[in-house]
């Protein structure tokens, strides 16, 4: 068992390309340091991004995968947009450099997503109705099984739990339409569904995973790909359903989740943050063996309703992923853990009177 400690919270950004004169030099105030904008990313095909989170101007920084050196800081919408993001990162356009996608947590999800390359948007639109209240929580990853990575979008707070999968050949036109959308819970339930993608069993088509916000018990559902379906006309979603429960009955207070492969077994393990009153939490469950815990980890600090955000990403390209960690109301500090529970790496994503906190995809 890891003992970590930390004070860190969620947050999520919202982006606008910048050009390197138009890095905002504040932010709500707070003095923000100076802001290196690459002119080659493609030297940086692996890629991740940390989000603000509510309360101040929306933004989005992007590191390099192998450093956590800053690449570039983007608001994708209007500054005076202080909502907060979610964000994930992937390779949605098939050209080996991850791509990076930012979704509102207010309104009907608007999606914004930035290739890699050049941090131009490709993609703008909103997942939701305009009547849809609770925004987005997206993911990437391919679950059609075509070899091309798609997205995954999850309806956020006050809306019923719908996913909605949105092919990644769809994605560059004005309007995407989903191939694929259905409830993770029961309808009624309104806390809002993050998402996650990872290929659990091995086949090498990822499963779709989804976990609830706030004020539902802390199921973690795994929605298994039955076939290939991305590339076939008029073919649909098929899947099995297994239930993964991460806390105990009167465990409430939401989870977030993460899939990737950090045991190097070639089947996605499954990293979830939760809060538990005022103490948060981090596990990371065997996509093998699903009541074996590879990583367990306390000392959290959070107050945001609804768990501690998590990614899972191969950073380093060994084959085993790492765990990223942000989360605890007043910090935005991030760490970095190997697949042993050990950190690697940790540093502040934002200035040091930033007290936001932080989401990472």
């Amino acid at each position: 068992m890891v003992r970590i400690f930390s004070t860190q919270n969620s947050a999520r950004i919202g982006v606008e390309r910048l050009e390197s004169r138009d890095v905002p030099t504040q932010l709500a105030g707070i003095e923000l340091p100076p802001v290196s904008v690459t002119d080659a990313p493609a030297l940086h095909p692996k890629q991740f991004a940390v989000a603000s989170g509510p309360g101040q101007t929306a933004i989005v920084s992007v590191y390099s995968a192998s450093n956590s050196g800053l690449l570039t800081t983007i608001t994708p919408f209007d500054r005076a947009y202080t909502g907060g993001l979610n964000v994930a990162s992937g390779d949605l356009t098939g050209d080996g450099v991850d791509d990076i996608v930012v979704s509102t947590t207010t309104g009907g999800g608007h999606v914004k997503i930035y290739d890699g390359r050049d941090y131009k948007v490709i993609a703008d639109f909103s997942a939701f109705s305009a009547t849809s209240r609770g925004g987005a929580f997206v993911a990437v990853g391919d679950v059609t099984g075509d070899g091309r990575a798609d997205l995954v979008v999850g309806a956020g707070t006050g809306n019923r739990p719908q996913i909605k999968i949105f092919r990644g050949q769809d994605l560059t036109v004005a309007t995407p339409v989903a191939s694929a959308n259905f409830f993770a819970y029961d309808i009624n339930y309104t806390g809002g569904v993050r998402v996650a993608v990872g290929d659990v069993n091995g086949d090498g088509i990822g499963d779709v995973i989804a976990a609830p916000g706030k004020g539902a018990q802390p199921i973690v559902k795994i929605f298994t790909t039955q076939a290939k379906w991305g590339d076939t006309s008029f073919s649909r979603y098929g899947y099995t359903t297994t239930d993964l429960r991460v806390g105990d009955t009167t465990d409430t207070g939401g989870v977030f989740v993460r899939a990737g492969d950090m045991n190097g077994d070639g089947k996605a393990d499954i990293a979830v943050g939760r809060t538990l009153g005022t103490r948060a939490t981090v596990s990371v469950f065997s996509g093998a063996n699903l009541k074996n815990r590879l990583v367990n980890a306390f000392g959290f600090t959070s107050t945001e309703p609804g768990g501690v955000p998590v990614a899972v990403r191969d950073l380093n390209g060994d084959g085993r992923a790492e765990l990223l960690v942000g989360g605890g109301d007043g910090v935005s500090q991030v760490r970095v853990f190997n697949n042993q529970g050990g950190i690697a790496r940790s540093f502040m994503a934002f200035p040091p009177n930033y007290r936001g906190g932080v989401y990472v995809g």
